[in-house]
């Protein structure tokens, strides 16, 4: 588990995550997210039609960027979050 900051853009907050091939989270994998009261949970899935996916993007041994006003009303003030890492799944939990 790692802490990472919950970064205010001019687009909104933004929940940034590097360095993810090391946990096999590799340029192009597909995902899935899910965002609850507490938590942004990131899940492996593969490209299906009719399901919303997004892709890792390679840059700095792979980066996951999730910039919005969603995560604004997700972070509700908090400006850091825990990040638990697992090989299908990544969840970021507000501090």
């Amino acid at each position: 588990m790692r802490i990472i900051p919950i970064a205010p853009t001019k687009k909104g907050h933004r929940v940034w995550l590097e360095g993810l091939s090391a946990y096999g989270w590799h340029k192009g994998t597909t995902y899935t997210v899910t965002m609850t009261a507490m938590s942004i949970i990131y899940t492996k899935h593969a490209k299906t039609e009719g399901i919303k996916t997004r892709t890792v993007t390679a840059s700095k041994g792979v980066v996951i960027d999730t910039e919005s006003g969603k995560v604004t009303q997700w972070a509700q003030g908090s400006v850091s979050a825990s990040v638990t890492i697992e090989p299908n799944q990544i969840i970021i939990t507000k501090v």
